[in-house]
């Protein structure tokens, strides 16, 4: 087993790195480093067989010193370089090649990324400049909108703007209702919607117990109400509010309606995880996806508050990770797309 550390900056790209090394038993993850002095401190202590880096961790770095570094160390490396230095020559120890863009593939694409990953380690000596494959996006799974019955968006810290924009691209005549908890309270929730309906295209509403959500209509958590969902006794669902205890405590909960969702609908919904501080709706992801459900969580880029749908990826609770402007064409594509075989 290979123990791999990794060196780069982002945190969002280091979660992913991290869990491409984790779906391949002949990896394992020891660690990261956030500057190059912790990068050689650590390949001291932890003694690992392989390191993962980006070129933009060195800090404007020239190439040629960059590689330098990076042969003293004496370890396999796998580099990744912006495009205008996919023409260079590395070493036999290094592996050069364009970085992908892992926030915007699904979790079965990282597992294609981990096999390439078992390859170019194990590929010794390498051959400089080969390319790690991006995984083209429409290999995504995609199912038609008979196949799902509702959207669920959970939301905190910098919602309304995040709703607002995401709702505006998704346009009028959407196939599904759309049923939204965001963490808000007494004094705002009805200016929220007020304001929503004057700024997209979308019927948004206040939820309200015993309403069957219409396709096409935006249905909002009231302050301090638990939206869930239970089902009709037929093929279908309704809204109920309770005033049970908070759950991550807080009242409207994102775990509490993904819960409902995952409950009643399995497979056929759609959970976003947007901006937001803490946990709340990772748990939630993880059931849904455990369902067979499609869990999509906002990129680290995009957010103001990389917090929610941080916890929902590390926790393996996410599907798809995109960034805002991405998840209205993502939603459209999968209840609007017939089934890609």
């Amino acid at each position: 087993m290979k123990k791999i550390l990794i060196a780069d900056s982002s945190a969002v790209t280091r979660s992913i790195e991290k869990e491409i090394i984790h779906l391949n038993p002949a990896f394992e993850y020891v660690g990261y480093a956030l500057s190059f002095a912790e990068l050689q401190s650590k390949v001291s202590e932890l003694k690992p067989d392989a390191l993962i880096v980006d070129t933009a961790f060195f800090e404007g770095m020239k190439f040629e010193s960059i590689i330098f570094e990076l042969k003293n160390l004496g370890i396999q490396t796998l580099l990744f370089v912006n495009s205008e230095f996919t023409d260079c020559h590395a070493s036999s120890k290094i592996y050069v090649t364009a970085k992908p863009s892992f926030a915007s593939v699904s979790q079965e694409n990282l597992k294609d990324y981990s096999v390439q990953l078992e390859k170019i380690f194990n590929d010794t000596p390498h051959t400089p400049q080969k390319t790690f494959a991006e995984v083209p996006k429409d290999t995504m799974p995609v199912k038609s909108h008979s196949d799902y019955k509702a959207v669920f968006i959970g939301v905190s810290t910098g919602g309304p703007g995040t709703i607002q924009k995401l709702l505006s691209e998704i346009g009028a005549d959407f196939p599904l209702p759309i049923l939204i908890t965001q963490h808000i309270d007494s004094v705002f929730d009805k200016n929220l919607i007020s304001w929503l309906n004057s700024n997209t295209s979308l019927p948004v509403h206040l939820a309200e117990s015993g309403v069957v959500p219409k396709n096409g209509n935006v249905y909002f958590a009231p302050a301090d109400y638990h939206l869930v969902i239970k089902s009709d006794g037929k093929n279908g669902f309704l809204i109920e509010l309770n005033h049970d205890e908070p759950m991550n405590f807080l009242r409207p909960s994102v775990d509490k309606m993904f819960f409902s969702a995952a409950s009643v609908l399995n497979k056929k919904c759609i959970a976003v995880l947007l901006t937001g501080m803490g946990n709340d709706g990772a748990a939630g992801c993880c059931k849904i996806k455990e369902c067979g459900g499609y869990t999509i969580t906002e990129a680290e880029e995009s957010c103001v508050v990389y917090g929610m749908p941080k916890a929902a990826f590390e926790a393996g609770g996410s599907v798809e990770v995109l960034a805002l402007d991405d998840i209205a064409g993502r939603l459209k594509m999968l209840v609007c797309s017939k089934e890609n075989n």
